[in-house]
């Protein structure tokens, strides 16, 4: 087994979930919105948001939480970021792209291995709503830890026609995520300077939270 990979009951059930079908066949399999999960597909996608991050957070060093196969660390990486990645998904972690793959570890959003203050952004995109709501008051406090300065979410906060994630489990309003954030030790700051209507996860309003630590 890579030294990427642990083993972990609760990681075994988010790896079930987030299989090669979930990345490759998401849509003809009904699993989800995902098909081709590439960076040869998807790789300019991921650079216009590094862009985007390093353009109003300035960061040095950056953490994202459910990173996939780590095209968004690539991406920060190829910009000078000093970037790391985790992510449940065997499939993911084992598929990780190879300029990064030492870099990616397989681990859960509610349990992150590292230290308090790490990172001077920690992203955490399309992951909370994945999540029981009894553990995300845990997961926010493990995000607000490891972070001296930023967290930024993308999290789905009604539910979206059309979309097929069976496994999109909590979906509250962003009041509701608002009070969670609040009470984990985070001060949610207006989204207006933050939001770009053609780069990925900063381009629907109503879905971006950014989160400066208290």
């Amino acid at each position: 087994m890579s030294k990427n990979l642990v083993v972990n009951p609760k990681i075994d059930k988010y790896s079930a979930i987030f299989d090669r079908d979930y990345f490759e066949n998401g849509v003809a399999t009904k699993k989800s919105n995902y098909k081709d999960y590439s960076w040869d597909r998807l790789g300019s996608y991921f650079q216009r948001t590094a862009r985007h991050i390093i353009d109003k957070f300035k960061p040095e060093k950056t953490l994202d939480v459910g990173c996939a196969k780590g095209f968004l660390v690539k991406a920060l990486d190829e910009l000078g970021v000093d970037a790391y990645g985790i992510d449940p998904s065997t499939y993911a972690v084992s598929n990780a792209h190879p300029d990064i793959a030492d870099k990616i570890q397989q681990e859960i959003a509610q349990s992150i291995p590292y230290p308090e203050n790490a990172f001077d952004v920690v992203t955490c995109f399309d992951v909370l709503e994945h999540i029981p709501a009894r553990e995300v008051p845990k997961t926010l406090k493990e995000l607000l830890r490891v972070s001296n300065q930023w967290v930024v979410l993308r999290v789905v906060t009604r539910e979206v026609e059309g979309d097929l994630d069976a496994s999109h489990e909590t979906i509250r309003g962003k009041e509701w995520w608002t009070e969670k954030i609040e009470k984990a030790g985070g001060i949610v700051e207006p989204v207006d300077n933050f939001v770009h209507s053609s780069t990925w996860w900063f381009n629907v309003p109503e879905f971006l939270m950014v989160v400066r630590k208290a």
